[in-house]
């Protein structure tokens, strides 16, 4: 079926079910290549960097970094690199990490990179509804420590993936229920109410088409069923309460919010976190989110943590390396879904973009910027020439000791076909491509 068609057919149901219009306009998409998408993905207080970076030439992961062993052949692991720009210690790190500029304070001086990308492709009439997303775990307890900027205005993140969802596939009862806010499993059922177009539209559509509408909704029907569950939870009061099933995190302090358990709070809406971010980069909703687990100076325990991450951070190696082991896990985890992902023409997801793994120190305990934990996944559609380790050091761009990050993120965005350049880059980061 021509794609101008079925968007005539869809016109009906577009602004009652805009789920439906979504997945039939990813599912339409012309042959061909896909976008470069781009996702950075943020794990907080540094690390022990001779923990976290394997040598160049090696991919035997250190303690740290070892949960990546099961995606090391998508990644490329960077060592030698610090953050450039004015300010130290968490806050400067936290402001230049993905804007690649920095005042003396505490605030980027121009805005990250995803937000960046977003707005050019806003100006191109991609991706209006979401430009870029800002999106995590635990992100924003402290507000002022988020990592993303438009100009200098620092933007929150959504640590809710059920209000998540919601904004950005129209999950709502049929009864706008919704508008009173996602108090249970019927306001997330936009699948469900979407169901009946999709299942006319794929009898008319051609093979490769049907193909891509049936795994986009094998995907959304199972996001629903994992965001159903945590509703459940938080409804029940089992999650601590709240309509993601977590703690209020307005109500507890600094030290004291734990989950011990591995597949309790934080392991599910981690999970679901992850589903909302690949069904929104799939479906070319965004092409460019920023994903932070935790924050700066977190006061989150882990599962695997045994202390507040920051505290984990002052303590000793092996105490932080316990809980910088679990955010790996996720991490790998993301990397992994995204793989498993179709994305056309016998591509993946991961294919199709650039993943950035950053935190705003090296060092977690002398609060450094130098030998930050970077680390980069992708796949051929990205030229990112995976399964290796680098060692930029003495590459002289920063500090006259190792390379910039300004000009790292300068390479991810002319790569992905960007126009706009990074404050403080002196030139594209060579090497990873």
């Amino acid at each position: 079926m021509k794609r101008r068609n079925l968007l005539k057919a869809l016109t009906g149901a577009s602004a009652a079910m805009p789920l439906a219009s979504i997945l039939a306009n990813s599912a339409t998409a012309a042959d061909g290549a896909r976008p470069i998408r781009f996702l950075s993905i943020y794990h907080p207080n540094g690390c022990v960097p001779d923990m976290f970076h394997p040598r160049a030439g090696s991919l035997a992961l250190p303690a740290m970094s070892s949960p990546l062993e099961k995606v090391k052949q998508h990644c490329v692991f960077m060592d030698g690199i610090g953050l450039i720009g004015n300010g130290s210690t968490h806050e400067g790190g936290a402001a230049k990490v993905l804007s690649g500029s920095h005042e003396a304070g505490q605030k980027a001086t121009g805005s990250s990179i995803e937000v960046l990308m977003g707005e050019e492709n806003a100006s191109k009439g991609i991706t209006p509804t979401a430009p870029s997303i800002q999106m995590g775990l635990l992100a924003s307890k402290w507000s002022d420590k988020s990592i993303s900027f438009q100009g200098t205005t620092r933007l929150p993140y959504q640590d809710d993936p059920l209000a998540l969802y919601k904004s950005l596939f129209g999950g709502a009862s049929d009864d706008g229920g919704a508008a009173a806010g996602l108090t249970g499993a019927d306001n997330i059922r936009a699948f469900e109410r979407a169901k009946g177009d999709l299942v006319r539209l794929q009898q008319q559509l051609g093979g490769l088409e049907r193909e891509r509408l049936e795994q986009h909704m094998s995907a959304f029907n199972v996001l629903e069923s994992k965001l159903k569950a945590i509703a459940d939870a938080g409804n029940s009061g089992t999650g601590g309460g709240g309509s993601c099933g977590m703690v209020n995190l307005e109500s507890i302090g600094s030290n004291d919010w734990r989950d011990d358990s591995p597949t309790g709070a934080m392991a599910r809406v981690s999970d679901a976190q992850q589903d909302v971010a690949i069904a929104a980069l799939s479906c070319d909703v965004t092409r460019a989110i920023s994903f932070m687990y935790s924050h700066p100076v977190s006061p989150i325990q882990n599962p695997l943590g045994g202390l507040a991450d920051h505290d984990a951070s002052h303590a000793n190696g092996e105490t932080h390396r316990k809980s910088k082991v679990w955010w790996m896990q996720e991490i790998a985890t993301f990397i992994e879904k995204m793989s498993n992902t179709p994305d056309g023409d016998g591509y993946s997801l991961l294919d199709n973009t650039i993943v950035l793994l950053c935190s705003e120190l090296g060092h977690g305990n002398l609060h450094d910027h130098w030998r930050i934990p970077f680390v980069m996944a992708g796949g051929k559609g990205t030229a990112l020439d995976t399964g290796r380790s680098l060692d930029f050091s003495g590459s002289g761009n920063y500090e006259g000791k190792g390379a910039s990050h300004a000009d790292l993120l300068q390479a991810i965005a002319r790569k992905a076909g960007y126009g706009f350049d990074i404050p403080l880059a002196k030139g594209e980061l060579a090497g990873i491509w």
